[in-house]
């Protein structure tokens, strides 16, 4: 059996890059129409890094600014945990996620939301495969990786609590 050693694509001052262009993009979309923003973010490191972006963002628009976590179980996508009770009618919602694999997470995360009427959604991800199942295309992308279905991408917390970018 081999033994696959994980190769570092983007190390934490690569990765923090990318995370302050996005936000200045986001800026730039949702600044423009003044209505409030729910950052989204999949549970764990998906939601770690909308709780970054959320942080940024903070210090750029003058919209109203929400944090939420989204906990869905990847193998049923069935939803665990989301606050149904906010009201996201005419809403900017950004959705934010780690990698973006095959698209089927991201799709069944967004339709518990499409009822509530937003005014806009936007896909935020760190790592965008190329390839994908769904029919899911990011708005704003930190980096886009050429892999074969056997590569796995992981984004992990350094000590420091930033972001690192492997392929294995």
């Amino acid at each position: 059996m081999d033994i696959i050693t994980p190769r570092m694509v983007l190390n934490e001052v690569g990765v923090l890059q990318k995370i302050h262009r996005m936000t200045l993009e986001i800026q730039e979309q949702l600044y423009a129409n003044n209505k409030d923003v729910y950052i989204i973010g999949i549970e764990k490191t998906g939601y770690i890094l909308a709780k970054t972006i959320f942080q940024l963002l903070e210090k750029l628009i003058p919209n109203k600014l929400f944090l939420k976590n989204l906990k869905i179980d990847k193998n049923s996508l069935e939803i665990l945990d989301f606050d149904s009770s906010v009201n996201l009618n005419n809403v900017n919602i950004l959705f934010v996620d780690d990698v973006i694999n095959s698209g089927k997470t991201l799709l069944y995360s967004l339709k518990t939301i499409l009822n509530a009427r937003p005014y806009q959604i936007k896909v935020l991800v760190l790592v965008e495969r190329m390839y994908k199942n769904f029919p899911i295309k990011p708005d704003f992308i930190g980096i886009s990786l050429a892999t074969t279905a056997e590569n796995e991408i992981q984004v992990r917390l350094n000590d420091r609590a930033g972001f690192e970018i492997y392929l294995i």
